[in-house]
């Protein structure tokens, strides 16, 4: 019976084997009748041109030993940039920023250009830091910060607007909004202290909302007594007396 069924397996495996050659040839055949994918090429980017540029007002740089304006110059170009983003390319942001300059900085770039032609924006804000941020002024920001304080007459948005500017400089002193928060109350005038510390607020934008509320109701309070010290009429009211003539009545306060 095994001789007998040895042909039959033969021709079954040999069944197989050309099944699975046909199956390869014919995938082989698909494959080649596919078209070729598609070369996608890239588009240059279109760089936003210096006129595209102005339109966005961006603010002018002359230069000077003054770290806050630097600063300050810096994020108003990254503001720009942010919104401007897919027309600036890293080394064209620098192009950009640098049309801007004017006076001792322009006089610097150029000094700055010839030695390093292909300069992207990460590389120019190291180098400009290193220009305009000298490391005595840092200090002597982060030594105004800590010593800062809310003036008698200084209005809070006033105060707010320092605050915030100093803060940059001292960072590590304001890492987290609790520690934001406790130096932004630290520094209020007495005045205004009170009714945070009545509600334990914790977050630098609460206790500024509270401080400004503070300073309209004391503004209020105060402009209505001087009001009341200043209302000294005099009201004219007929003389009972002969004649019909008139007296004077004092409705002020009295002292």
């Amino acid at each position: 019976m095994e001789h007998r069924d040895e042909p039959v397996d033969r021709m079954e495996r040999m069944e197989w084997l050309l099944e699975g050659v046909l199956g390869v040839m014919n995938r082989q055949l698909h494959n080649q009748s596919l078209p070729p994918p598609a070369v996608v090429i890239a588009q240059p980017m279109e760089e936003m041109s210096i006129k595209d540029f102005q339109k966005m007002k961006p603010p002018i740089f002359e230069g000077g030993i003054d770290p806050l304006k630097a600063n300050n110059w810096i994020l108003g170009m990254e503001k720009i940039f942010a919104v401007a983003q897919a027309q600036c390319s890293e080394m064209h942001k620098v192009v950009l920023a640098t049309y801007n300059f004017e006076g001792e900085a322009y006089r610097w770039w150029l000094t700055q250009r010839e030695r390093e032609p292909n300069m992207t924006w990460t590389r120019f804000k190291e180098v400009f830091y290193e220009k305009y941020f000298v490391q005595t002024l840092k200090d002597a920001k982060v030594n105004e910060f800590i010593n800062w304080k809310q003036g008698p007459t200084m209005s809070v948005s006033e105060y707010d607007r320092i605050f915030m500017d100093l803060s940059r400089f001292a960072t590590h002193m304001v890492n987290t909004d609790a520690h934001r928060a406790r130096r932004f109350e630290e520094a209020l005038k007495d005045g205004l202290r009170d009714p945070i510390k009545l509600h334990r607020l914790q977050t630098h934008a609460d206790i500024l909302n509270v401080a400004l509320l503070s300073e309209e109701v004391q503004a209020k309070s105060k402009a209505k007594a001087e009001g009341q010290k200043r209302q000294t009429t005099f009201v004219p009211t007929r003389n009972q007396g002969v004649g019909g003539s008139f007296k004077r009545q004092n409705t002020g306060t009295s002292r």
